[in-house]
């Protein structure tokens, strides 16, 4: 599948960067090859977005495949269906890491407002 926007690639490269690759960027896991870690690549949204029953379909996917950390960097208004699948993946010891979204505001974003969610942001000041 094609990353229209560029975003997934770009949070796979924070994650799994190899080091000493001349760039500049070392990724979180650092030496990929050399780690117990499995990088899993699920597309939730296609070149026109998608819906919130895409993002589930994505999460139950890593779900299937043995996921122990998934990595949402979207935010969606909470919804009962949501949080009962949120829940679900607290309940399976499964980490959710999540953007706390774009708006530079005090709204909820969901899933990042999750009491289960490692909820992740970043400010800017000039």
């Amino acid at each position: 599948d094609i990353d229209f926007n560029g975003h997934g690639t770009h949070i796979a490269g924070i994650i799994a960067a190899q080091g000493n690759n001349t760039l500049g960027i070392r990724g979180v896991v650092g030496d990929l090859e050399n780690s117990n870690v499995t990088l899993h690549i699920a597309k939730a949204f296609g070149k026109y977005g998608g819906h919130l029953s895409d993002v589930l379909a994505a999460i139950d996917h890593c779900i299937d495949v043995g996921a122990k950390i998934i990595n949402i960097s979207m935010g969606f208004n909470n919804t009962p269906l949501a949080a009962e699948k949120f829940a679900e993946l607290d309940q399976k010891g499964i980490l959710v890491v999540s953007a706390a979204g774009n708006g530079g505001n005090t709204e909820k974003s969901y899933p990042a407002s999750y009491a289960s969610v490692v909820s992740v942001g970043a400010v800017n000041f000039f």
